[in-house]
């Protein structure tokens, strides 16, 4: 890759994704590149998986207003039944 890559006449080396050495390898990043890219990683896991639990923290309280409303409904119903009213006569 590389050497097609300085046949085209490029100026800008190649990144670091794309280099590859004669026998298939790829150079070895530094130890600054590999810690950068850890703490990179690091952030977005922790941006995504505070996502991920804000979604679950919201769904379970939709479902539990959701129960929550359902028994209020069951008892209005069950203590406001009509023969339970007082008649009067009119």
């Amino acid at each position: 890759m590389g050497f097609v890559y300085r046949l085209i006449g490029a100026t800008t080396p190649l990144p670091l994704s794309l280099q590859v050495k004669a026998d298939g390898r790829r150079p070895a990043r530094s130890r600054k590149e590999r810690d950068m890219s850890d703490e990179l990683f690091d952030r977005d896991y922790q941006a995504t998986r505070a996502g991920v639990n804000d979604g679950i923290d919201r769904l379970f309280l939709k479902i539990g207003r959701s129960i929550a409303m359902a028994f209020r409904v069951l008892n209005r119903r069950q203590w406001n039944a009509p023969w339970r009213q007082p008649t009067t006569c009119r």
